[in-house]
Protein backbone atom coordinates (compact mmCIF):
# COMPACT_ATOMS: atom_id res chain seq x y z
CA UNK A 1 0.00 0.00 0.00
CA UNK A 2 0.66 3.49 -0.57
CA UNK A 3 1.08 5.80 2.24
CA UNK A 4 2.59 9.46 2.91
CA UNK A 5 6.26 10.86 2.78
CA UNK A 6 6.75 14.34 3.25
CA UNK A 7 2.88 15.10 2.29
CA UNK A 8 3.45 13.36 -0.65
CA UNK A 9 1.36 10.22 -1.25
CA UNK A 10 4.55 7.68 -2.69
CA UNK A 11 3.70 5.00 -5.43
CA UNK A 12 3.86 1.45 -4.98
CA UNK A 13 6.86 -0.37 -5.58
CA UNK A 14 6.78 -1.24 -9.16
CA UNK A 15 8.72 -4.24 -10.98
CA UNK A 16 9.51 -4.46 -14.47
CA UNK A 17 11.49 -6.79 -16.59
CA UNK A 18 12.37 -5.45 -20.42
CA UNK A 19 12.48 -8.81 -22.71
CA UNK A 20 14.95 -8.73 -25.39
CA UNK A 21 13.01 -11.11 -27.82
CA UNK A 22 15.01 -11.55 -30.74
CA UNK A 23 18.52 -13.33 -31.03
CA UNK A 24 20.85 -11.42 -29.45
CA UNK A 25 24.03 -13.54 -30.70
CA UNK A 26 25.65 -10.68 -31.63
CA UNK A 27 25.16 -6.35 -30.69
CA UNK A 28 22.87 -5.18 -33.24
CA UNK A 29 21.13 -2.03 -33.36
CA UNK A 30 18.10 -3.85 -32.08
CA UNK A 31 20.17 -4.76 -28.85
CA UNK A 32 21.81 -1.36 -28.62
CA UNK A 33 18.08 0.03 -29.02
CA UNK A 34 16.70 -1.43 -26.33
CA UNK A 35 19.45 -1.11 -23.90
CA UNK A 36 18.58 2.61 -23.92
CA UNK A 37 15.81 2.00 -23.02
CA UNK A 38 16.80 -0.41 -20.01
CA UNK A 39 18.73 2.80 -19.07
CA UNK A 40 15.71 5.37 -19.68
CA UNK A 41 13.47 2.82 -17.77
CA UNK A 42 16.00 2.35 -14.58
CA UNK A 43 15.95 6.23 -14.50
CA UNK A 44 12.30 6.72 -14.29
CA UNK A 45 12.16 3.74 -11.71
CA UNK A 46 14.19 5.64 -9.29
CA UNK A 47 11.47 7.82 -8.36
CA UNK A 48 9.51 4.71 -7.31
CA UNK A 49 11.15 3.62 -4.50
CA UNK A 50 11.73 0.16 -3.70
CA UNK A 51 11.12 -0.66 -7.23
CA UNK A 52 12.93 -3.19 -9.48
CA UNK A 53 14.02 -3.71 -13.01
CA UNK A 54 15.28 -7.17 -14.70
CA UNK A 55 15.91 -8.21 -18.20
CA UNK A 56 16.34 -11.11 -20.04
CA UNK A 57 17.39 -11.95 -23.68
CA UNK A 58 18.53 -15.45 -25.66
CA UNK A 59 21.68 -15.62 -27.96
CA UNK A 60 21.21 -19.01 -30.16
CA UNK A 61 25.07 -19.03 -29.94
CA UNK A 62 25.35 -20.94 -27.78
CA UNK A 63 21.88 -21.59 -27.17
CA UNK A 64 21.20 -19.89 -23.86
CA UNK A 65 19.56 -17.23 -22.07
CA UNK A 66 20.80 -14.85 -19.64
CA UNK A 67 18.78 -13.14 -17.38
CA UNK A 68 18.72 -10.85 -13.99
CA UNK A 69 16.62 -8.94 -11.75
CA UNK A 70 17.69 -6.71 -8.87
CA UNK A 71 16.59 -3.20 -7.05
CA UNK A 72 17.13 -0.28 -8.47
CA UNK A 73 20.20 1.65 -7.96
CA UNK A 74 20.45 5.19 -8.65
CA UNK A 75 23.90 5.51 -8.24
CA UNK A 76 24.15 3.20 -11.62
CA UNK A 77 24.12 4.75 -15.05
CA UNK A 78 24.95 4.24 -18.36
CA UNK A 79 28.36 5.75 -18.52
CA UNK A 80 29.67 3.81 -15.08
CA UNK A 81 28.19 0.15 -16.71
CA UNK A 82 25.68 -2.42 -14.87
CA UNK A 83 26.43 -4.63 -12.00
CA UNK A 84 25.65 -7.96 -12.07
CA UNK A 85 23.57 -9.30 -8.64
CA UNK A 86 23.78 -12.31 -6.77
CA UNK A 87 20.54 -13.86 -8.89
CA UNK A 88 22.25 -12.95 -12.61
CA UNK A 89 22.39 -16.25 -14.49
CA UNK A 90 23.07 -18.17 -17.86
CA UNK A 91 21.64 -21.32 -18.69
CA UNK A 92 20.38 -23.66 -21.73
CA UNK A 93 17.36 -22.52 -23.70
CA UNK A 94 14.64 -24.92 -23.09
CA UNK A 95 11.76 -25.46 -25.90
CA UNK A 96 8.73 -23.55 -25.55
CA UNK A 97 10.17 -20.07 -24.32
CA UNK A 98 7.51 -18.72 -25.35
CA UNK A 99 9.32 -15.20 -25.87
CA UNK A 100 11.00 -15.54 -22.77
CA UNK A 101 7.84 -14.61 -21.27
CA UNK A 102 8.13 -17.60 -18.88
CA UNK A 103 12.00 -16.45 -17.55
CA UNK A 104 10.48 -12.67 -17.00
CA UNK A 105 7.75 -14.08 -14.60
CA UNK A 106 10.08 -16.30 -12.64
CA UNK A 107 11.89 -13.22 -12.08
CA UNK A 108 8.95 -11.35 -11.43
CA UNK A 109 7.76 -14.09 -8.92
CA UNK A 110 11.05 -14.17 -6.93
CA UNK A 111 11.13 -10.41 -6.72
CA UNK A 112 7.98 -11.11 -4.21
CA UNK A 113 6.18 -8.50 -6.23
CA UNK A 114 2.99 -8.58 -8.70
CA UNK A 115 2.68 -5.25 -9.29
CA UNK A 116 4.91 -5.33 -12.02
CA UNK A 117 5.14 -4.92 -16.18
CA UNK A 118 6.91 -6.72 -18.72
CA UNK A 119 8.08 -4.77 -21.35
CA UNK A 120 9.07 -7.32 -24.83
CA UNK A 121 11.05 -5.76 -27.94
CA UNK A 122 10.98 -7.78 -30.99
CA UNK A 123 13.06 -7.04 -34.03
CA UNK A 124 9.67 -7.29 -35.88
CA UNK A 125 10.78 -10.92 -37.88
CA UNK A 126 9.52 -14.51 -37.03
CA UNK A 127 12.02 -15.48 -35.71
CA UNK A 128 13.65 -19.00 -36.73
CA UNK A 129 13.67 -22.00 -34.25
CA UNK A 130 11.32 -22.38 -30.92
CA UNK A 131 12.02 -19.28 -29.05
CA UNK A 132 8.41 -18.43 -30.29
CA UNK A 133 6.75 -21.54 -29.64
CA UNK A 134 4.17 -20.82 -27.33
CA UNK A 135 4.29 -17.44 -27.12
CA UNK A 136 0.44 -16.83 -28.30
CA UNK A 137 -1.10 -19.17 -25.94
CA UNK A 138 1.01 -18.04 -23.07
CA UNK A 139 -1.66 -15.94 -20.22
CA UNK A 140 0.23 -13.82 -18.33
CA UNK A 141 -0.67 -12.93 -14.84
CA UNK A 142 0.83 -9.51 -15.69
CA UNK A 143 0.02 -6.47 -18.00
CA UNK A 144 2.74 -7.20 -20.75
CA UNK A 145 3.61 -4.29 -23.45
CA UNK A 146 4.89 -5.56 -26.67
CA UNK A 147 6.87 -3.35 -29.41
CA UNK A 148 8.12 -4.07 -32.65
CA UNK A 149 11.56 -2.55 -33.41
CA UNK A 150 11.94 -2.41 -37.19
CA UNK A 151 9.59 -4.94 -38.90
CA UNK A 152 6.20 -6.18 -39.30
CA UNK A 153 6.08 -9.42 -39.82
CA UNK A 154 5.02 -10.75 -35.90
CA UNK A 155 2.81 -7.52 -35.42
CA UNK A 156 -0.23 -10.41 -35.21
CA UNK A 157 1.95 -12.25 -32.45
CA UNK A 158 2.74 -9.62 -30.53
CA UNK A 159 -0.71 -7.93 -30.33
CA UNK A 160 -2.15 -11.41 -29.31
CA UNK A 161 0.56 -12.16 -26.16
CA UNK A 162 0.04 -8.29 -25.17
CA UNK A 163 -3.82 -8.89 -25.16
CA UNK A 164 -3.46 -12.41 -23.72
CA UNK A 165 -2.52 -10.28 -20.53
CA UNK A 166 -4.18 -7.77 -17.56
CA UNK A 167 -4.09 -4.46 -19.38
CA UNK A 168 -1.11 -5.11 -21.82
CA UNK A 169 -1.04 -3.51 -25.03
CA UNK A 170 0.97 -3.62 -28.47
CA UNK A 171 2.55 -0.22 -29.39
CA UNK A 172 3.10 0.50 -33.45
CA UNK A 173 5.02 3.79 -32.38
CA UNK A 174 8.48 3.65 -33.42
CA UNK A 175 11.02 2.95 -31.39
CA UNK A 176 13.76 5.60 -31.21
CA UNK A 177 17.77 4.99 -31.52
CA UNK A 178 17.98 7.37 -28.20
CA UNK A 179 14.77 6.89 -26.81
CA UNK A 180 15.51 9.09 -23.83
CA UNK A 181 15.66 11.81 -26.22
CA UNK A 182 12.42 11.25 -27.80
CA UNK A 183 9.44 13.56 -26.08
CA UNK A 184 6.74 10.99 -27.24
CA UNK A 185 8.55 7.17 -26.30
CA UNK A 186 9.47 8.59 -22.69
CA UNK A 187 5.88 9.96 -22.11
CA UNK A 188 4.40 6.40 -23.65
CA UNK A 189 6.87 5.22 -20.97
CA UNK A 190 5.53 7.08 -18.22
CA UNK A 191 2.29 6.85 -19.54
CA UNK A 192 2.36 2.87 -18.98
CA UNK A 193 4.32 3.21 -15.59
CA UNK A 194 2.01 5.76 -14.23
CA UNK A 195 -1.46 3.79 -15.29
CA UNK A 196 0.28 -0.03 -13.46
CA UNK A 197 0.58 1.97 -10.18
CA UNK A 198 -2.43 4.32 -10.14
CA UNK A 199 -4.67 1.26 -8.58
CA UNK A 200 -2.90 1.59 -5.27
CA UNK A 201 -4.26 5.44 -4.91
CA UNK A 202 -7.26 5.67 -2.34
CA UNK A 203 -10.40 6.10 -4.10
CA UNK A 204 -13.40 7.60 -2.85
CA UNK A 205 -16.10 5.82 -1.29
CA UNK A 206 -19.28 5.32 -3.59
CA UNK A 207 -21.96 6.98 -2.96
CA UNK A 208 -25.35 5.81 -3.50
CA UNK A 209 -24.15 2.83 -5.73
CA UNK A 210 -21.63 5.86 -7.92
CA UNK A 211 -18.72 7.57 -7.64
CA UNK A 212 -18.79 10.88 -7.30
CA UNK A 213 -17.12 12.27 -10.58
CA UNK A 214 -15.21 15.41 -11.06
CA UNK A 215 -14.93 16.92 -14.88
CA UNK A 216 -13.46 19.86 -15.62
CA UNK A 217 -14.03 21.54 -19.77
CA UNK A 218 -11.08 23.55 -20.97
CA UNK A 219 -11.61 25.64 -23.93
CA UNK A 220 -8.09 25.48 -24.64
CA UNK A 221 -8.05 28.82 -27.13
CA UNK A 222 -8.59 31.92 -27.47
CA UNK A 223 -12.26 33.19 -26.13
CA UNK A 224 -11.64 36.57 -26.65
CA UNK A 225 -14.65 36.86 -28.65
CA UNK A 226 -17.83 34.24 -29.03
CA UNK A 227 -16.34 31.83 -32.03
CA UNK A 228 -17.91 28.98 -33.46
CA UNK A 229 -15.29 27.03 -31.20
CA UNK A 230 -16.78 28.76 -28.11
CA UNK A 231 -20.27 28.59 -28.57
CA UNK A 232 -19.98 25.09 -28.95
CA UNK A 233 -17.99 24.11 -25.71
CA UNK A 234 -19.83 26.49 -23.39
CA UNK A 235 -23.46 26.20 -25.15
CA UNK A 236 -23.68 22.56 -26.00
CA UNK A 237 -20.49 20.43 -24.66
CA UNK A 238 -21.33 21.94 -21.07
CA UNK A 239 -24.57 21.59 -20.85
CA UNK A 240 -24.46 17.80 -21.91
CA UNK A 241 -21.83 17.52 -19.83
CA UNK A 242 -23.85 18.96 -16.84
CA UNK A 243 -27.04 16.95 -17.77
CA UNK A 244 -24.98 13.10 -17.53
CA UNK A 245 -23.44 13.82 -14.17
CA UNK A 246 -26.70 14.73 -12.43
CA UNK A 247 -26.42 10.86 -12.45
CA UNK A 248 -23.05 10.58 -10.17
CA UNK A 249 -24.72 11.65 -7.10
CA UNK A 250 -21.71 14.65 -5.21
CA UNK A 251 -19.84 14.76 -8.53
CA UNK A 252 -18.77 18.20 -9.18
CA UNK A 253 -18.30 20.27 -12.96
CA UNK A 254 -16.45 23.01 -13.68
CA UNK A 255 -14.31 24.52 -16.42
CA UNK A 256 -11.56 27.19 -17.52
CA UNK A 257 -10.59 29.39 -20.09
CA UNK A 258 -8.23 32.06 -21.39
CA UNK A 259 -9.23 35.72 -23.07
CA UNK A 260 -6.00 37.22 -24.72
CA UNK A 261 -7.99 40.89 -24.57
CA UNK A 262 -7.44 41.60 -21.49
CA UNK A 263 -4.51 38.87 -21.03
CA UNK A 264 -6.95 36.45 -18.32
CA UNK A 265 -7.90 32.96 -17.66
CA UNK A 266 -11.42 32.33 -15.79
CA UNK A 267 -12.03 29.35 -14.01
CA UNK A 268 -14.76 27.63 -11.57
CA UNK A 269 -15.62 24.48 -10.06
CA UNK A 270 -19.17 23.84 -8.25
CA UNK A 271 -21.47 20.77 -7.31
CA UNK A 272 -23.94 19.65 -10.25
CA UNK A 273 -27.20 20.70 -9.56
CA UNK A 274 -29.89 19.27 -11.57
CA UNK A 275 -32.05 22.34 -11.26
CA UNK A 276 -29.39 24.01 -13.75
CA UNK A 277 -30.08 24.03 -17.02
CA UNK A 278 -29.20 26.01 -20.39
CA UNK A 279 -32.60 27.90 -20.51
CA UNK A 280 -32.12 29.69 -16.61
CA UNK A 281 -28.72 30.17 -17.45
CA UNK A 282 -25.56 29.40 -15.08
CA UNK A 283 -25.47 31.23 -11.70
CA UNK A 284 -21.52 31.32 -10.67
CA UNK A 285 -20.40 29.99 -7.02
CA UNK A 286 -18.24 31.39 -4.84
CA UNK A 287 -15.35 29.68 -6.38
CA UNK A 288 -15.45 31.22 -9.56
CA UNK A 289 -12.41 33.75 -10.50
CA UNK A 290 -10.83 35.59 -13.32
CA UNK A 291 -6.83 35.88 -12.85
CA UNK A 292 -4.06 37.47 -14.92
CA UNK A 293 -2.28 34.56 -17.32
CA UNK A 294 0.81 32.98 -16.54
CA UNK A 295 3.66 31.71 -18.42
CA UNK A 296 3.76 27.65 -19.16
CA UNK A 297 -0.37 27.43 -18.72
CA UNK A 298 0.12 23.98 -20.70
CA UNK A 299 -3.28 24.46 -22.12
CA UNK A 300 -5.31 24.71 -19.15
CA UNK A 301 -3.93 21.49 -17.56
CA UNK A 302 -2.65 23.32 -14.70
CA UNK A 303 -5.56 25.22 -13.27
CA UNK A 304 -7.97 22.14 -14.40
CA UNK A 305 -5.73 20.17 -11.87
CA UNK A 306 -6.17 22.54 -9.45
CA UNK A 307 -10.20 22.57 -9.63
CA UNK A 308 -10.00 18.84 -9.53
CA UNK A 309 -7.30 18.69 -6.45
CA UNK A 310 -9.62 21.27 -4.41
CA UNK A 311 -12.62 18.92 -4.36
CA UNK A 312 -10.84 16.87 -2.36
CA UNK A 313 -10.18 13.30 -4.34
CA UNK A 314 -8.77 12.39 -8.19
CA UNK A 315 -12.00 10.37 -9.52
CA UNK A 316 -11.51 12.81 -12.03
CA UNK A 317 -11.69 13.44 -15.66
CA UNK A 318 -10.31 16.43 -17.87
CA UNK A 319 -11.92 17.35 -21.28
CA UNK A 320 -10.30 19.37 -23.43
CA UNK A 321 -11.01 20.64 -26.56
CA UNK A 322 -8.55 22.57 -28.89
CA UNK A 323 -10.25 24.73 -32.31
CA UNK A 324 -7.76 22.70 -34.16
CA UNK A 325 -4.98 26.47 -34.54
CA UNK A 326 -1.60 26.79 -33.57
CA UNK A 327 -2.37 29.25 -30.88
CA UNK A 328 0.13 32.42 -30.48
CA UNK A 329 1.69 33.39 -27.49
CA UNK A 330 3.08 31.09 -24.96
CA UNK A 331 -0.64 29.56 -23.73
CA UNK A 332 0.60 26.04 -25.05
CA UNK A 333 4.26 25.80 -23.63
CA UNK A 334 4.80 23.34 -21.28
CA UNK A 335 2.20 21.40 -22.84
CA UNK A 336 4.31 18.04 -23.73
CA UNK A 337 5.97 17.89 -20.57
CA UNK A 338 3.14 17.74 -18.74
CA UNK A 339 2.19 14.59 -16.78
CA UNK A 340 -1.54 14.73 -15.37
CA UNK A 341 -3.03 12.54 -12.82
CA UNK A 342 -6.18 12.33 -14.00
CA UNK A 343 -7.38 11.02 -18.24
CA UNK A 344 -7.42 13.65 -20.50
CA UNK A 345 -9.39 13.25 -23.23
CA UNK A 346 -8.82 16.11 -26.34
CA UNK A 347 -10.93 17.00 -28.71
CA UNK A 348 -10.26 19.32 -32.14
CA UNK A 349 -13.10 21.44 -33.19
CA UNK A 350 -11.81 22.15 -36.23
CA UNK A 351 -8.51 22.83 -38.11
CA UNK A 352 -5.97 19.62 -37.38
CA UNK A 353 -2.52 21.97 -36.94
CA UNK A 354 -2.44 20.57 -33.40
CA UNK A 355 -3.61 17.03 -33.58
CA UNK A 356 0.13 15.80 -32.71
CA UNK A 357 -0.13 18.06 -29.50
CA UNK A 358 -3.13 16.74 -28.83
CA UNK A 359 -2.37 13.14 -29.31
CA UNK A 360 0.24 13.78 -26.64
CA UNK A 361 -1.58 15.44 -23.90
CA UNK A 362 -3.88 12.69 -23.68
CA UNK A 363 -1.19 9.58 -24.08
CA UNK A 364 0.44 11.85 -20.54
CA UNK A 365 -2.53 11.01 -19.07
CA UNK A 366 -3.82 7.53 -17.40
CA UNK A 367 -6.74 6.56 -19.88
CA UNK A 368 -6.79 9.70 -21.74
CA UNK A 369 -7.35 9.66 -25.75
CA UNK A 370 -6.98 11.83 -28.47
CA UNK A 371 -10.27 11.57 -29.76
CA UNK A 372 -10.45 12.46 -33.75
CA UNK A 373 -14.58 12.10 -34.03
CA UNK A 374 -16.03 15.66 -34.70
CA UNK A 375 -17.80 17.34 -32.36
CA UNK A 376 -20.76 18.36 -33.83
CA UNK A 377 -22.65 21.95 -33.78
CA UNK A 378 -25.55 20.25 -31.59
CA UNK A 379 -23.56 17.17 -29.69
CA UNK A 380 -26.92 16.38 -27.42
CA UNK A 381 -28.21 15.14 -30.89
CA UNK A 382 -25.46 13.28 -32.40
CA UNK A 383 -25.66 9.53 -31.54
CA UNK A 384 -21.99 8.99 -32.08
CA UNK A 385 -20.79 11.70 -29.64
CA UNK A 386 -23.43 11.18 -26.91
CA UNK A 387 -22.51 7.19 -26.91
CA UNK A 388 -18.59 8.67 -26.58
CA UNK A 389 -19.28 11.01 -23.55
CA UNK A 390 -20.98 8.09 -22.06
CA UNK A 391 -18.22 5.57 -22.26
CA UNK A 392 -15.44 8.34 -20.58
CA UNK A 393 -17.90 8.98 -17.84
CA UNK A 394 -19.27 5.56 -17.36
CA UNK A 395 -15.65 4.00 -17.94
CA UNK A 396 -14.16 6.29 -14.64
CA UNK A 397 -17.08 5.64 -12.45
CA UNK A 398 -18.53 2.24 -13.91
CA UNK A 399 -21.87 2.24 -12.43
CA UNK A 400 -24.13 1.15 -13.48
CA UNK A 401 -22.97 -2.23 -14.48
CA UNK A 402 -24.89 -5.42 -16.91
CA UNK A 403 -24.35 -8.61 -15.75
CA UNK A 404 -25.67 -11.84 -17.66
CA UNK A 405 -24.54 -15.23 -16.45
CA UNK A 406 -24.26 -17.99 -19.21
CA UNK A 407 -25.18 -21.43 -18.50
CA UNK A 408 -22.77 -23.21 -21.31
CA UNK A 409 -24.19 -26.50 -21.57
CA UNK A 410 -27.28 -28.28 -22.21
CA UNK A 411 -29.65 -27.42 -19.01
CA UNK A 412 -32.65 -29.93 -20.28
CA UNK A 413 -32.06 -31.83 -16.86
CA UNK A 414 -31.13 -29.84 -13.07
CA UNK A 415 -27.94 -31.11 -12.97
CA UNK A 416 -25.03 -30.49 -10.16
CA UNK A 417 -23.90 -28.08 -12.47
CA UNK A 418 -27.29 -26.30 -13.38
CA UNK A 419 -27.31 -26.30 -9.54
CA UNK A 420 -23.45 -24.60 -9.11
CA UNK A 421 -24.72 -22.07 -11.41
CA UNK A 422 -27.89 -20.98 -9.76
CA UNK A 423 -26.28 -20.43 -6.42
CA UNK A 424 -23.62 -17.96 -8.24
CA UNK A 425 -27.05 -16.02 -9.83
CA UNK A 426 -27.82 -15.57 -6.47
CA UNK A 427 -24.12 -14.52 -5.34
CA UNK A 428 -23.99 -12.42 -8.15
CA UNK A 429 -27.58 -10.73 -7.66
CA UNK A 430 -26.44 -10.14 -3.70
CA UNK A 431 -23.56 -8.09 -5.31
CA UNK A 432 -24.88 -6.11 -7.66
CA UNK A 433 -28.02 -4.63 -5.17
CA UNK A 434 -24.92 -2.26 -4.17
CA UNK A 435 -24.82 -0.72 -7.79
CA UNK A 436 -27.59 1.40 -8.27
CA UNK A 437 -29.54 0.59 -11.13
CA UNK A 438 -27.46 -2.56 -12.67
CA UNK A 439 -28.95 -4.99 -14.33
CA UNK A 440 -28.77 -9.00 -13.71
CA UNK A 441 -29.56 -11.53 -16.81
CA UNK A 442 -29.14 -15.18 -17.60
CA UNK A 443 -29.60 -17.70 -21.03
CA UNK A 444 -29.53 -21.43 -21.08
CA UNK A 445 -30.30 -23.90 -23.51
CA UNK A 446 -32.74 -26.62 -22.90
CA UNK A 447 -31.93 -29.77 -25.69
CA UNK A 448 -35.52 -31.13 -25.15
CA UNK A 449 -37.16 -29.11 -26.45
CA UNK A 450 -34.32 -27.03 -28.72
CA UNK A 451 -35.02 -23.81 -26.88
CA UNK A 452 -33.20 -21.26 -25.35
CA UNK A 453 -34.59 -19.35 -22.84
CA UNK A 454 -32.96 -16.04 -21.26
CA UNK A 455 -33.97 -12.67 -19.09
CA UNK A 456 -33.07 -9.53 -17.78
CA UNK A 457 -33.74 -7.05 -15.52
CA UNK A 458 -32.68 -4.60 -12.93
CA UNK A 459 -31.82 -5.90 -9.95
CA UNK A 460 -34.72 -6.15 -7.70
CA UNK A 461 -33.30 -6.46 -3.94
CA UNK A 462 -36.85 -8.16 -2.83
CA UNK A 463 -35.94 -11.03 -5.01
CA UNK A 464 -34.17 -13.38 -3.09
CA UNK A 465 -33.03 -17.34 -3.23
CA UNK A 466 -35.55 -17.91 -0.89
CA UNK A 467 -38.35 -16.33 -1.95
CA UNK A 468 -37.52 -17.01 -5.97
CA UNK A 469 -37.22 -14.92 -9.24
CA UNK A 470 -39.76 -13.07 -10.60
CA UNK A 471 -39.58 -13.28 -14.10
CA UNK A 472 -39.46 -9.43 -16.19
CA UNK A 473 -41.67 -8.79 -19.44
CA UNK A 474 -38.86 -9.43 -21.37
CA UNK A 475 -38.49 -13.01 -20.67
CA UNK A 476 -38.56 -15.68 -23.16
CA UNK A 477 -38.03 -18.53 -24.73
CA UNK A 478 -37.39 -19.27 -28.18
CA UNK A 479 -36.08 -22.38 -30.19
CA UNK A 480 -32.09 -22.40 -30.95
CA UNK A 481 -30.84 -21.56 -33.89
CA UNK A 482 -27.23 -22.29 -35.33
CA UNK A 483 -24.22 -21.25 -34.34
CA UNK A 484 -25.29 -19.97 -30.76
CA UNK A 485 -21.14 -19.32 -30.09
CA UNK A 486 -22.46 -20.70 -26.57
CA UNK A 487 -24.88 -18.17 -25.71
CA UNK A 488 -22.40 -15.16 -26.53
CA UNK A 489 -24.59 -13.69 -29.41
CA UNK A 490 -28.00 -14.44 -26.87
CA UNK A 491 -26.19 -12.48 -23.94
CA UNK A 492 -24.89 -9.35 -26.36
CA UNK A 493 -28.69 -8.78 -27.31
CA UNK A 494 -29.72 -8.82 -23.78
CA UNK A 495 -26.60 -6.43 -22.87
CA UNK A 496 -27.19 -4.12 -25.86
CA UNK A 497 -31.00 -3.36 -24.94
CA UNK A 498 -29.39 -0.93 -22.31
CA UNK A 499 -27.43 1.31 -24.94
CA UNK A 500 -24.26 0.75 -23.00
CA UNK A 501 -21.94 -1.57 -22.91
CA UNK A 502 -20.53 -1.16 -19.18
CA UNK A 503 -21.16 -5.14 -18.79
CA UNK A 504 -20.01 -7.92 -18.26
CA UNK A 505 -20.55 -11.46 -18.89
CA UNK A 506 -19.84 -14.64 -17.02
CA UNK A 507 -19.64 -18.04 -18.37
CA UNK A 508 -19.70 -21.31 -16.71
CA UNK A 509 -19.60 -24.54 -19.17
CA UNK A 510 -19.37 -27.86 -17.59
CA UNK A 511 -16.16 -28.55 -19.09
CA UNK A 512 -17.24 -31.04 -21.83
CA UNK A 513 -17.48 -31.63 -25.53
CA UNK A 514 -20.78 -30.22 -26.26
CA UNK A 515 -22.73 -32.29 -28.60
CA UNK A 516 -24.65 -30.85 -31.32
CA UNK A 517 -23.93 -26.97 -32.35
CA UNK A 518 -24.33 -25.31 -29.09
CA UNK A 519 -20.37 -24.06 -29.18
CA UNK A 520 -20.26 -23.68 -33.24
CA UNK A 521 -18.56 -20.59 -33.82
CA UNK A 522 -17.85 -19.68 -30.10
CA UNK A 523 -14.02 -19.46 -30.92
CA UNK A 524 -13.94 -16.85 -33.16
CA UNK A 525 -16.56 -14.52 -31.62
CA UNK A 526 -15.51 -11.52 -30.93
CA UNK A 527 -17.43 -10.07 -27.58
CA UNK A 528 -17.43 -5.88 -27.01
CA UNK A 529 -17.32 -6.67 -23.58
CA UNK A 530 -15.53 -9.00 -21.15
CA UNK A 531 -16.44 -12.80 -20.99
CA UNK A 532 -14.63 -14.38 -17.87
CA UNK A 533 -14.89 -18.00 -18.91
CA UNK A 534 -15.28 -20.72 -16.07
CA UNK A 535 -15.27 -24.48 -16.14
CA UNK A 536 -17.21 -26.62 -13.43
CA UNK A 537 -15.80 -29.79 -14.12
CA UNK A 538 -14.04 -31.49 -16.71
CA UNK A 539 -11.26 -30.00 -19.04
CA UNK A 540 -12.37 -31.14 -22.29
CA UNK A 541 -13.64 -27.89 -23.55
CA UNK A 542 -10.70 -25.33 -21.45
CA UNK A 543 -9.08 -24.54 -25.27
CA UNK A 544 -12.33 -22.67 -26.73
CA UNK A 545 -12.83 -21.12 -22.57
CA UNK A 546 -9.93 -19.40 -23.39
CA UNK A 547 -10.48 -18.45 -26.99
CA UNK A 548 -13.72 -17.11 -25.68
CA UNK A 549 -11.98 -14.41 -22.73
CA UNK A 550 -9.26 -13.57 -25.13
CA UNK A 551 -11.52 -12.53 -27.95
CA UNK A 552 -13.06 -10.26 -25.48
CA UNK A 553 -11.71 -6.44 -24.17
CA UNK A 554 -10.25 -7.59 -20.46
CA UNK A 555 -11.70 -10.98 -20.52
CA UNK A 556 -9.57 -13.68 -18.49
CA UNK A 557 -10.20 -17.66 -18.36
CA UNK A 558 -10.43 -18.78 -14.61
CA UNK A 559 -9.20 -22.31 -14.00
CA UNK A 560 -10.39 -21.58 -10.58
CA UNK A 561 -12.76 -24.14 -9.06
CA UNK A 562 -15.93 -23.51 -8.53
CA UNK A 563 -17.58 -24.61 -5.77
CA UNK A 564 -21.17 -25.84 -4.87
CA UNK A 565 -21.50 -23.14 -2.91
CA UNK A 566 -19.85 -20.03 -4.21
CA UNK A 567 -20.81 -17.50 -1.43
CA UNK A 568 -18.80 -19.58 1.51
CA UNK A 569 -15.31 -19.80 -0.02
CA UNK A 570 -13.76 -16.56 -0.07
CA UNK A 571 -11.35 -16.82 -2.95
CA UNK A 572 -14.40 -17.58 -5.84
CA UNK A 573 -16.25 -14.18 -3.69
CA UNK A 574 -12.95 -12.43 -4.03
CA UNK A 575 -12.34 -13.01 -7.28
CA UNK A 576 -16.39 -11.98 -8.33
CA UNK A 577 -15.77 -8.68 -6.63
CA UNK A 578 -12.44 -8.27 -8.30
CA UNK A 579 -14.51 -9.07 -11.84
CA UNK A 580 -17.14 -6.90 -10.60
CA UNK A 581 -15.06 -3.68 -9.57
CA UNK A 582 -13.11 -4.43 -12.88
CA UNK A 583 -8.99 -5.69 -10.83
CA UNK A 584 -8.90 -8.72 -12.06
CA UNK A 585 -5.57 -8.31 -12.47
CA UNK A 586 -5.03 -8.25 -8.64
CA UNK A 587 -6.18 -12.02 -8.80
Amino acid sequence: MSGPVDGRTEKEPLAVVIVYAFDCTTSTPDWYKVDNVFWLVQEKLTRIRGSSLGYTYVMSTPNTYTSDMKLVDSAEINGNGYKSSPSWKRTACVKNMTSGLYEAHRLINENGNMNAIILLFSDGLVNKGDFFDGAEDFLSSVPVYTFTLGGNAYNQGLRTIAANSPGGMFSPLPLPDFPSLSAPFSQLLDNILNDTTMHSEKNPSPTSGRWPLNVVIVSAFDCTTSTPAWNKVNREVYWLVQKKLTQFVHSCLGYTYVMSTPNTYTSEMKLVDPMEIEASGYPRSSAWRRDACTNNMAAGLIEAHRLISEHGHLNGIILLFSDGLINKGDFFDGVQGFISKVPVHTFTLGGDAYNQDLFTIAINSPGGTFHTLPVPEKPSLSVPFLRLVDTILSGAGKWPLDVVIVYAFDSTTSTPDYKTVDNIFWLVQEKLIRLVDSCLGYTYVMSTPNTCTSDRKIVDSTDTELKGYKRSPSWRRSACTKNMASGLFEAHKLISYRGHWNSIILLFSDGLINKGDYFDGAEDFVSKVPVHTFTLGGDANNHVLHAMAKNSPGGMFHPLQVPDKPNLPAPFSQLLDNILNGTTRST
